[in-house]
């Protein structure tokens, strides 16, 4: 992918990806999940994996100085996941606005490395 990212483990199948984050804050579990909404139209929910309660939390800020690294790795699952689930469409949205202002930037960031 032209960038640094972390290793990546998929469930079988191929809807729910983890990594580990790691940084000054230590290590923290990132869960990358695509949830299906309706016919080939899935929902990209990103964020750190509270083990204790199972739950994707998408409004913390980890702040581990690694948010290039993890955003390629984010983007990364997406290769995997189109090749696993041919002819659907992902949509992404951030939790906050702020949080998409930052993944349009990292996203034309990115975009360099493809065209």
């Amino acid at each position: 992918m032209g960038k640094d990212k972390y290793n990546v483990k998929a469930k079988s199948d191929h809807l729910t990806y983890e990594f580990i984050s790691e940084g000054p804050k230590g290590n923290i579990t990132k869960i990358v999940v695509f949830q299906h909404m309706f016919d080939n139209f899935y929902n990209l929910a990103f964020g750190d994996f509270k083990n204790q309660h199972e739950i994707l939390d998408d409004l913390i800020v980890s702040d581990n100085g690694d948010t290039g690294k993890v955003l390629a790795t984010v983007a990364s699952t997406l290769f995997d996941f189109f090749q696993h689930h041919k002819g659907t469409i992902v949509f992404a949205q951030g939790s906050t606005h702020s949080r998409n202002r930052l993944y349009r930037r990292y996203l034309s960031h990115f975009s360099r490395y493809y065209y």
